[in-house]
């Protein structure tokens, strides 16, 4: 299921939208047309859309960049994602910036109340807040420039540009623009109402041209009476009318340009404030890591010539280590040999006592006074 909004009749709808994700961007345009179209018919009370509906830009909301970005390849869609369908600019619409309201199921049947075109429904001059469903706030509008004129609901395009309208396509644009609530037929109060706003004549001279198309006075002209009727015998009215229709629609449409640029330039300006704070403190960050590193370098020179000491004390100590063994094995030797020599000494002087003792009794034994010596 994905969350598609879009703007509709001055109405921004979030509907919910059942796609096979493995099916491509193709695709899924062409369903996102197909859906909003019979959204459209519905809203209208069942009655076709003036225009069908034709996308102009696709975009995704980014849950990693926590933005709206283009949706240009079919690894952008996921399960549950939020898109954005943004129509070409015409007179008879322009995008809302309003918040995203949350998602709903598409209608299944004609509204009670059907929605009806407008004019030109322009978008608040704040930047819109956060929507309810938790993501960013809907995009800005960004449209092409407008090749299309608004007539009563329905779009007159032209082949060659404004200038370049057929008298056919000027008289439907004027019937169309008088006849904005699509009944198919104008009153002299419409009439009068309309052509007064652009050329200023009198009570008189718009009685006179409304009833050139009205000849049976019947108070309402049809299309074929304005044609057959006015449009033929009025051809100048119909030129300046159709051109100061179109300049105003000029001097509105760069209006809004400007205030789309406005406040994109606003947004930006924000962003890019944003961007700076991020790079000042990333910045910061980095100095502060680049002092962190130096510590750790110095740190790292203490470390070894520590370590060099330490080695170099421990070859001293194991030079004085191996010169003590050596001197404390001579001394063992020598004690040894010592202690040998002691223990031959008296065991000479064992022997040297026995035998004097032998000569002391065998003196003895023959008389002779010698005495024998006393053992110490």
């Amino acid at each position: 299921m994905l969350r598609l909004c879009a703007d509709l009749f001055g109405e921004k709808i979030n509907i919910e939208v059942e796609f096979d994700l493995r099916r491509g961007i193709a695709e899924l345009r062409d369903a996102i047309v197909d859906v909003l179209n019979t959204e459209m018919t519905f809203m209208r009370g069942g009655k076709p859309p003036p225009a069908p509906f034709q996308i102009y830009r696709l975009q995704v909301f980014d849950d990693t960049l926590l933005r709206w970005v283009d949706l240009t390849a079919s690894e952008q869609i996921f399960e549950g994602a939020q898109l954005y369908a943004f129509q070409p600019q015409t007179t008879w619409h322009t995008d809302v910036q309003k918040d995203l309201p949350p998602s709903r199921p598409p209608l299944r049947e004609p509204r009670q109340d059907p929605a009806a075109p407008s004019v030109a429904f322009a978008p608040p001059a704040a930047a819109p807040a956060t929507p309810s469903w938790g993501g960013a706030a809907a995009p800005q509008p960004q449209q092409p420039p407008m090749h299309e004129s608004y007539s009563g609901g329905r779009v007159v395009a032209y082949e060659n540009g404004r200038d370049g309208a057929t008298t056919a396509e000027k008289v439907a644009y004027l019937f169309d623009e008088i006849d904005a609530h699509e009944k198919g037929v104008i009153t002299l109060s419409e009439f009068s109402g309309w052509i007064r706003e652009l050329i200023d004549f009198s009570d008189q001279t718009l009685l006179l041209l409304f009833n050139s198309a009205d000849q049976q006075r019947k108070g309402t002209v049809t299309r074929e009476d304005f044609t057959n009727g006015f449009a033929k015998r009025f051809g100048n009215v119909v030129e300046v009318a159709f051109h100061r229709a179109a300049d105003r629609w000029d001097v509105t449409t760069r209006e809004q340009l400007a205030r789309n640029a406005s406040q994109q330039l606003s947004v930006n300006q924000v962003k890019e404030a944003e961007v700076e704070r991020q790079i000042e403190a990333l910045q910061a960050q980095m100095q502060t890591l680049g002092q962190q590193l130096n510590g750790l370098k110095q740190e790292d020179t203490e470390l070894q010539q520590s370590i060099q000491i330490n080695m170099e004390l421990n070859r001293s100590v194991a030079h004085r280590q191996a010169t003590m063994h050596a001197e404390e094995q001579s001394l063992m030797e020598r004690e040894i040999c010592m202690e040998m020599n002691r223990e031959q000494l008296r065991e000479s002087e064992a022997m040297f006592y026995e035998q004097t003792q032998r000569y002391d009794r065998a003196a003895s034994a023959l008389g002779s006074p010698r005495r024998s010596r006393r053992r110490h």
